[in-house]
This record gives structure tokens, C-alpha cells and sequence, in this order.
């Protein structure tokens, strides 16, 4: 009876043994799976942060390359606006001083045309003189 018991007793414990081993065996892969999942998760994440970095560089590339490429058209027209000022000004110049010539000129003919007047109507008076002599 003793020996029962006691070959009892050490099945019990080889069982529980065993039970506690498998249950090791089981919470050991439980444990690793989970930790594999965790790495894999990081591996992701680490993957993720990589290429939201890489792009943040990229659009902060492309950022610079079109402020530049702004800055270059601002420059570009605002050398052509300068042009453009500067050849107003020469042909408002010009426009004035066509403008002047043509005030001189005129006042010229004027008075080319009055001498010219004045001297056909001397003429026509010295031939009606001559005229009226004559008769």
C-alpha cells in the first residue's frame, strides 16, 4: 500500500513534471513567436521611419530647387521690368524731343512760309506797279 502510494506519488510528480515542461516548451515558442513579431514589427517600423525620412529630404530638395527656381524668375523679370522701364523712358525722350524738333521745325516753315508770302505779295505789288506804269 505504501508503494502504491509512493509510485503514485511519483507518477503524479513525473506527470506534473511533464505538464510543467510542456507548458515551458509552450510559453518558451509562445515567447519567441512574440519576440520574432516584435522584431519583424520593428524591422517595419525602422523601414517606415527610413523611407518617411527619405522622402521629408525629397520634398525638402524639391522645396529649395523651386524657391531657387523662383528666385530666378523674380530676377529675370525684374531685369526685363528694368528693360522695359528704361526703354519707356528713352522713347518718352525721344517722343519729347521729336515733339521739340518738330515745334522748331514748324516754327522754321512758318516762317519760311510768311518771308515767302511776304515776298509774293511784293512781287505782285511791284508787278501791278509796272503794270499801271505801262498803261
Amino acid at each position: 500500500n505504501a508503494e502504491q502510494i509512493n509510485n503514485e506519488t511519483q507518477l503524479y510528480v513525473k506527470n506534473i513534471q511533464k505538464q510543467t515542461e510542456t507548458e515551458l516548451t509552450q510559453m518558451r515558442q509562445i515567447i519567441t513567436e512574440r519576440f520574432g513579431e516584435d522584431q519583424l514589427v520593428h524591422v517595419k517600423n525602422k523601414e517606415k521611419n527610413v523611407a518617411l525620412f527619405n522622402e521629408v529630404v525629397r520634398i525638402g530638395q524639391e522645396m529649395d530647387k523651386q524657391v531657387a527656381e523662383t528666385q530666378q524668375l523674380a530676377v529675370g523679370s525684374e531685369s526685363k521690368f528694368h528693360a522695359l522701364e528704361a526703354r519707356l523712358f528713352k522713347i518718352e525722350q525721344d517722343s519729347a524731343n521729336t515733339e521739340m524738333l518738330g515745334s522748331t521745325n514748324n516754327k522754321l516753315l512758318n516762317g519760311i512760309s510768311e518771308k515767302t508770302e511776304s515776298r509774293l505779295n511784293q512781287l505782285e505789288n511791284g508787278l501791278q506797279l509796272l503794270l499801271t506804269d505801262h498803261k
